[in-house]
C-alpha cells in the first residue's frame, strides 16, 4: 500500500512540475471541467444518462479544480452531493501537499 501512496505521489509532483513549464494545460483541464459540469447538468435536466463522476474529476487530477467549482457554482449542479464534494476536498488537500512539498521530478 505504501508502493502505491508513493507512486500517486510522484506522479503528482509530476503533473506539478509539468503545469509550471506549461501553464496551458492547467487552463485547458479548467475548461474542460467547466465544460463536462455544463453538459452533466444538461444531461440531467433531460432526464438522460449522467456522466460518471470519475469523469468529472478525472480533469481536477490535472489541475483543473477551479475550472470543476466554477461550474458546480455557475450551473448550481452537484452542490448538494456531499460525497462528491468530500472527493473535491481530498483533491485539494493532495494538491495542497504536493504544492508545500515542491516538485519532486
Amino acid at each position: 500500500m505504501g508502493e502505491f501512496f508513493g507512486l500517486v505521489s510522484e506522479v503528482t509532483m509530476c503533473v506539478l512540475l509539468f503545469h509550471l513549464y506549461h501553464p496551458g494545460l492547467t487552463l485547458l483541464a479548467n475548461i474542460v471541467s467547466f465544460v463536462l459540469m455544463a453538459w452533466d447538468k444538461r444531461k440531467a435536466q433531460k432526464k438522460q444518462w449522467r456522466l460518471e463522476e470519475s469523469l468529472l474529476l478525472l480533469p481536477v487530477l490535472l489541475g483543473g479544480i477551479g475550472g470543476l467549482l466554477a461550474g458546480m457554482w455557475y450551473f448550481r449542479h452537484k452542490t448538494r452531493k456531499i460525497g462528491f464534494q468530500m472527493k473535491i476536498c481530498a483533491f485539494v488537500i493532495v494538491w495542497s501537499v504536493v504544492i508545500v512539498l515542491g516538485p519532486g521530478c
